[in-house]
């Protein structure tokens, strides 16, 4: 008789793991860096083969001694210490019970940390480590440390399109009441029809924005822009522009005015030398010279190389069997359809390409479409 043969399966086990390209931002609330800092001075940094060092200058909290202490590592990644001539690493240090270099504070606007706007962070080998509420002025961060509490105020100058590819700043100015802690604020300064329930997020992520919105219809408006610094008084200074629907000055002054708008699109001309013309709608498409609407189907940014050196960049915007450049020797810093209006205004270069075949093209700004 003969014995039936058995195939041995292995048995495989398949183990999940999170490797350092898909690990998530860390994230510390402020009360956290409150209860475990038991020394926050103000001082620069360094590291040398010896270790880590910071040079105390003074306690904002702790006894921290004046000169240079070494520190640990944090648990959470390395300290990194930029170098170069540009590198300003006088910062605000928040150092545990275990003298472990936990949190830091860096200057993102004003001319120092006295005089300025910081932004607190941990470290993280793999990705950002976020602290929530993370901006403040020094002052602040003082009466927080001690009394728990963080009350701000925000002065908003509303800024426009020069018609250059840059932004003017206008006399306009918006005030925010904000407290950082619950995230509740009092907007003073702005009364529009049917732009209620205005909703503030404070520079965390690198710009300051205002969101409003109508509960009667799909009206919407966005302000963002940057932080510029402080004012004597502590207030802290950011300049908000347009950018949810896009406007110049007069275009922004129409909108908030009448309640009927609730939607605007720029529209920028895109023509090649043999007098063909595409019409681009941001934010919708672009219209070929039958009027067809093509979608957009992805966005790209790349270098431009040559001879094994950067000599452009571009940016790329699909439209199913059209595709357009815009292309500039310098970074644009961000391929938003906002910018693209910025660009056309400061005569960057274009390129189009249609069924395979490029071309260089013009780009000239029309008038917006109003809904």
């Amino acid at each position: 008789m003969r014995t039936p043969l058995r195939l041995l399966v292995p048995l495989v086990v398949l183990v999940g793991f999170t490797t350092s390209a898909d690990a998530a931002p860390m994230f510390t609330p402020l009360a956290k860096v409150r209860a475990e800092a038991k020394h926050v001075v103000v001082g620069t940094v360094s590291s040398s083969k010896a270790g880590l060092f910071i040079d105390v200058e003074y306690n904002l909290r702790g006894t921290a001694a004046k000169g240079k202490r070494k520190v640990l590592e944090s648990p959470d990644g390395n300290v990194f210490v930029p170098i170069g001539a540009r590198a300003n690493n006088r910062v605000i240090a928040f150092i545990d019970g275990r003298n472990r270099f936990r949190w830091i504070g860096r200057l993102i606007a004003g001319p120092s940390l006295e005089k300025g706007v910081v932004r607190l962070a941990g470290f993280f080998n793999f990705n950002a480590h976020h602290v929530g509420p993370s901006v403040m002025t020094l002052t602040q961060l003082q009466h927080y440390l001690v009394h728990g509490t963080l009350n701000q105020r925000y002065k908003a100058t509303l800024t426009f399109p020069d018609g250059k590819g840059g932004m003017s700043r206008s006399t306009r100015t918006l005030v925010i009441d904000y407290a950082a802690l619950t995230r509740k604020m009092t907007l003073h300064g702005a009364r529009w029809p049917c732009l209620n329930h205005p909703r503030f997020r404070p520079p965390e992520w690198g710009k300051a924005s205002l969101f409003f919105h109508c509960r009667k219809s799909q009206r919407r408006l966005t302000l963002s822009g940057p932080v510029k610094g402080r004012d004597s008084a502590g207030v802290i200074l950011v300049d908000l522009a347009p950018e949810r629907p896009f406007l110049n000055r007069k275009g922004f002054d129409t909108f908030i005015r009448n309640a009927k708008f609730t939607k605007v699109h720029s529209v920028v001309n895109v023509s090649i030398a043999s007098g063909k013309r595409w019409r681009w709608v941001i934010g919708r498409g672009v219209y070929d010279q039958a009027r067809k609407l093509h979608k957009s189907t992805g966005s790209s940014s790349s270098s431009i190389r040559r001879h094994g050196r950067t000599v452009g960049h571009s940016d790329s915007y699909r439209f199913g069997p059209i595709t357009i450049a815009l292309l500039g020797k310098n970074p644009f810093g961000s391929n938003s359809l906002v910018n693209v209006v910025r660009r056309v205004n400061a005569g960057v270069s274009c390129a189009i390409r249609v069924a395979g075949v490029r071309h260089t093209c013009v780009l000239r700004s029309a008038p917006s479409q109003w809904k």
